[in-house]
């Protein structure tokens, strides 16, 4: 199995340990595996064009998704919690 193949395969059972790999090892599958269907993002280009366009609102996104990621707890138990909490 190749790095990449192993990153996949991580996924399931340890996310963080992916995308700590992911940044390590990269791959196109790999990005693709983590992004799901396409349907749910946009394209890099098309990202760094809204970002030009609205740098404010992009910077302040990427605060909320560092924020929301700071406060989740470590231990899975607590994230049914945590996402409640943050979904309501």
């Amino acid at each position: 199995m190749g790095s990449e193949e192993a990153v996949i395969a991580a996924l399931p059972r340890s996310p963080a340990a992916a995308l700590e790999a992911l940044e390590a090892v990269g791959g196109a599958r790999t990005v693709t595996a983590l992004q799901g269907f396409p349907v749910a993002f946009v394209g890099i280009e098309a990202d760094v064009d809204r970002a030009i366009a609205s740098p404010g609102k992009a910077a302040a996104e990427a605060l909320l998704a560092l924020d929301l990621a700071a406060r989740r707890p470590r231990d899975r138990a607590g994230w049914p919690r945590y996402h409640r909490a943050v979904l309501t």
